[in-house]
């Protein structure tokens, strides 16, 4: 039960106010990176020594929440998006072997002490290295081949996701079209799914389906720009604590290697699009008044 009084229906996962939705460790993993960034621009706290302690505190209570949410991906997502800020931030950056050692002691203590994270969490590494292995020895030949029957759950996914594709490779089939035409894709072993899901859960798959090459090229274009032009002005005096939370947060969401949930949901679009507009905003700011380096006095 949460403070609220409410259960989760999930035997591992805790979803908190979202109740019968297991989204609260997404949410908290997106959301988090504004409180830390926040922090930073609180002007009456001079003291570093002190910032980082609430921001240690901080990262404490969300790794934990995170953990215990029971989301795996956005428990990976998170500690990869701290990592790299970490990595860029000069003051931070001293601090990296205890974060990195900080995280992983968290994670340990809380995981092996609840026997059903445990297990959750041992199965969701486990079911990881058999998708890397697999697609590494089909992409490279290095790794290991596996029955229709030892496949996780997501490989059945990607591959009705692929599928799907080949049925219309250019332009897609249409906007949430993978629940019409993934039924009609070609079978191409006696053991594969036949049944198909809502989506292909990966952001790529689901785009390639219902926009065809075209449309993941275009999309592939705006967010390296985007991604680009961004990773300038992280360090700019004015705005770096500004659109750095909406940076990490759409990189996350961009990031090509997890699983997710459907790019043209509500939930998910208003995370990529707002964050999106917001950086182009900032960015569009800044070069009217001189670009990164800042040419001119900018507007306070």
């Amino acid at each position: 039960k949460n403070l609220f009084g409410l259960t989760s229906p999930y035997l591992r996962k805790t979803t908190g106010v979202f109740y019968d939705e297991a989204i609260a460790g997404g949410f908290i993993q997106r959301f988090s990176l504004f409180a830390f960034f926040l922090l930073a621009t609180i002007t009456s706290i001079k003291k570093n020594n002190i910032k980082i302690f609430i921001l240690s505190l901080i990262f404490l209570v969300t790794l934990m929440s995170i953990i215990f949410s029971g989301n795996r991906m956005p428990l990976v997502l998170f500690v990869t998006s701290i990592i790299l800020i970490v990595i860029y931030n000069e003051t931070l950056k001293k601090y990296f072997l205890r974060i990195i050692a900080s995280m992983i002691l968290i994670c340990l203590v809380i995981i092996n002490y609840n026997p059903l994270l445990k297990d959750y969490y041992r199965n969701f590494y486990q079911e990881t290295k058999k998708i890397g292995s697999l697609y590494s020895f089909k992409v490279f030949g290095v790794g290991s081949d596996l029955n229709e029957n030892r496949k996780p759950s997501y490989v059945h996914e990607f591959e009705s996701g692929i599928g799907t594709f080949k049925l219309n490779k250019y332009l897609g089939g249409g906007i949430k079209s993978f629940r019409y035409n993934c039924p009609k894709r070609k079978i191409v072993s006696i053991n594969e799914r036949t049944t198909c899901n809502m989506h292909p859960h990966n952001y790529y798959l689901e785009i390639l389906v219902d926009l065809g090459i075209f449309g993941i090229l275009i999309f592939l274009i705006i967010a390296c720009m985007i991604l680009k032009k961004t990773y300038k002005i992280l360090k700019h005096p004015l705005y770096k604590y500004t659109i750095s939370p909406f940076f990490y947060v759409f990189f996350m969401e961009v990031f090509p290697l997890k699983t997710s949930g459907s790019f043209f949901t509500t939930n998910n679009s208003v995370v990529i699009f707002l964050s999106l507009s917001v950086i182009v905003a900032i960015y569009s700011k800044i070069e009217s008044y001189g670009g990164p380096t800042g040419n001119r006095t900018p507007i306070r």
